[in-house]
């Protein structure tokens, strides 16, 4: 989710595939999307009427939600947050891209860099 103030076009291609149902996210994301929301208002970077509309698209994204299980954070996700130190907020959407062979939409720098070691980030030469 990117506001906007930070268009770019790789964030227009992100949205767009999200639209078109196509976006997996952890459980957490939706509170990840409120809490960005709430301080970007608290930062005057948007006002409350673009919050409440912003959050009421976002509701209306389709996507395919996956709940980790403790297993999975300590058979897998913990194991990424440390080889690329990471949090384990971040790792977990590392861990649900590389587990389902997809791709992860990010524009955080070591995020992206991690998915890039884990073969899970579109490189410039990728069609998606």
């Amino acid at each position: 989710m990117n506001m906007p103030d930070e268009w770019s076009p790789y964030a227009a291609m992100t949205a767009s595939i999200a639209r078109a149902g196509q976006a997996i996210v952890p459980a957490h994301w939706q509170v990840e999307i409120a809490n960005s929301l709430l301080v970007a208002h608290r930062k005057n970077r948007i006002v409350q009427s673009q919050l409440k509309s912003i959050m009421a698209a976002i509701g209306q994204i389709s996507r395919e939600t996956e709940a980790s299980t403790f297993e999975s954070l300590r058979d897998a996700v913990v194991p990424l947050a440390l080889k690329h130190r990471l949090t384990v907020y971040d790792a977990i959407y590392l861990e649900v891209a590389t587990r389902r062979g997809a791709l992860l939409a990010t524009l955080d720098k070591e995020l992206a860099g991690a998915a890039r070691e884990e073969g899970a980030y579109p490189s410039a030469n990728t069609s998606i």
